[in-house]
């Protein structure tokens, strides 16, 4: 399970003084109108070595929101764009960019010592170690991340005067990264304190992931229902619902977990970690579209033995072998691939070996026919195959 990372922590462009104002507005109006390459090519051409304090804030503030794509965060690309366009649209994409050098955590932890008390300094370092979290996770360039993010959070609140939403739930954010719910859970509720919007449905989320890893099963409930209706966008309105349906799973509460693992695969179809125990929920029901959601499981990945394990452990727990040997032998005129073929022959083998020793070998020797065409002689598949044939 995955928590939530949201960046709406931007910094302002800083005000120039008048000794440079054309060069600087015009920079400026290179970013209000999205000529971000363009932009970032003529700060560059101000300040190539880095050297200017006003510049290198500029920079980064392109670096931290504007780039297209980063390497390490130490190098990064950038597009002009149209006005009305958005750059989320190029992230991601690709494409043939020029990349810019700039060493930007090395610049501003430099600046930060010769300027410790600058608040739009320590805002830019606050931005880039979220954004250090969310691409590279713990440990980046030999720090540890989320020491170092609640590190200059907290001058933040002490140079701003206290904190906001943002900052209080990406405080919580490095807590439960680092394990220390108790924590987390008390900066989740601060930022909510301050903002209870749809505007802030990640700190719902992440308070309900926390309350789960904590083994809280009614508040994790509680602000995954929060989360749930305050999301818009379908990904994460589909996490939260998968988390109500392990909850009400735990809880024995088929129906409920039912409704919200439905409501997530919806959401997101195709998604094992809802197929998976939705399923098991439909077999042991006999549900009638069981079936069918066998198919969707399948279809995953019908290379990977994982998926022949898990459907052959849900149907035997439900005393339901004779459906799955049906499910495999109907899939098998769908394939030509030996490796698919081979599975579903050893599989219904496996199923049929007490039922039906005569059909088991059939199976048995039809799976080792078909690995043959596409494994060398010594390949651990046969051994497999072979000993469950002595078996027989």
């Amino acid at each position: 399970m995955r928590f939530l990372y949201f960046g709406f922590f931007l910094f302002p462009i800083l005000v120039c003084g008048q000794s440079r104002i054309d060069s600087l507005s015009h920079a400026d109006d290179l970013v209000q109108s999205k000529q971000y390459e363009t932009a970032f090519s003529w700060l560059e051409s101000m300040d190539p070595k880095n050297a200017q304090p006003e510049i290198i804030l500029r920079k980064t503030h392109l670096a931290l929101h504007c780039h297209v794509a980063t390497a390490l965060h130490q190098m990064f690309a950038f597009v002009d764009i149209d006005p009305n366009d958005d750059i989320e649209n190029y992230r991601g994409v690709s494409g043939s960019f020029t990349f810019f050098q700039f060493p930007i955590k090395q610049l501003l932890n430099k600046l930060h010592l010769q300027q410790p008390y600058d608040l739009e300094l320590t805002q830019a370092l606050v931005e880039l170690y979220y954004q250090a979290s969310t691409h590279y996770g713990a440990f980046w360039q030999g720090e540890d991340v989320y020491d170092n993010l609640q590190k200059h959070l907290k001058a933040y609140h002490k140079l701003r005067g206290g904190g906001n939403a943002e900052s209080y739930y990406r405080i919580g954010v490095s807590h439960l990264a680092k394990k220390d719910y108790a924590s987390a859970e008390e900066n989740f509720r601060v930022s909510l304190m301050m903002d209870s919007s749809s505007e802030n449905a990640a700190a719902y989320f992440n308070l309900a992931f926390t309350y789960m890893e904590m083994g809280n099963i009614e508040n994790t409930i509680h602000f995954a229902k929060k989360a749930f209706y305050k999301f818009t966008e379908r990904a994460y309105k589909a996490d939260a619902a998968r988390i109500l349906g392990d909850m009400f799973t735990q809880k024995k509460d088929k129906n409920q977990a039912q409704t919200y693992y439905e409501a997530s695969l919806n959401l997101d179809p195709g998604n094992y970690f809802t197929l998976l125990p939705l399923l098991k929920i439909y077999v042991g029901k006999q549900h009638p579209e069981s079936q069918r959601l066998c198919l969707v499981f399948f279809e995953l990945d019908p290379t990977n033995p994982t998926i022949y394990d898990e459907l052959v452990s849900i149907f035997e727990k439900y005393h339901q072998k004779e459906e799955l040997v049906q499910f495999f032998q109907n899939q098998i005129s769908n394939y030509e691939d030996h490796q698919i073929l081979g599975n579903l022959h050893f599989h219904i083998g496996k199923l049929q070996m007490d039922a039906d020793k005569i059909a088991a070998r059939h199976h048995f020797l039809e799976a080792r026919n078909q690995f043959e065409q596409i494994y060398e002689n010594g390949h651990g598949v046969f051994a497999v195959v072979d000993a469950a044939l002595k078996l027989l």
